[in-house]
């Protein structure tokens, strides 16, 4: 949240530590908070830094069947071509979404629409990309 990349980092480091510990027992609200989730929220901490390769390589781990639920699935999807975008990586973030189409759009929830919408509006200034328009091409079709 403040921007101090080793603040960060070593905080990470402790709760990939304190996740892989088998000392100690922790509290049972964390029986349900799976590798997925916690490479997941990685991932998210790095973005928030604007270390989008560091991001990438936790939010790709991440999606591709390795949550419990779809519509974490879609979230981090969706998570994964926002990063993109903000990489740089215009055709990998419609790539990502293209392939993902279907479940972003029947995704019932608005956190997750509005950061689609998001992205969409920022993709609108890269439509000479031809990923970019075939994004377009199915988000005005729905």
């Amino acid at each position: 949240m403040i921007g101090d990349r080793t603040a960060m980092v070593g905080a990470v480091d402790r709760a990939h530590r304190a996740y892989e510990s088998t000392r100690g027992r922790g509290p049972a609200y964390l029986a349900h908070f799976s590798r997925a989730q916690l490479d997941g929220l990685t991932g998210l901490a790095f973005m928030r830094i604007g270390d989008h390769g560091e991001a990438a390589t936790y939010l790709q781990s991440v999606a591709g069947g390795s949550v419990a639920y779809p519509r974490e699935e879609i979230a981090w999807q969706i998570r994964r071509a926002q990063n993109s975008v903000r990489a740089g990586a215009i055709s990998d973030a419609c790539e990502v979404l293209i392939d993902n189409f279907a479940g972003i759009s029947k995704v019932a929830s608005t956190r997750l629409q509005t950061t689609a919408a998001d992205i969409a509006n920022e993709l609108r200034g890269h439509a000479a990309v031809p990923e970019v328009r075939a994004f377009f091409g199915l988000w005005t079709a729905r």
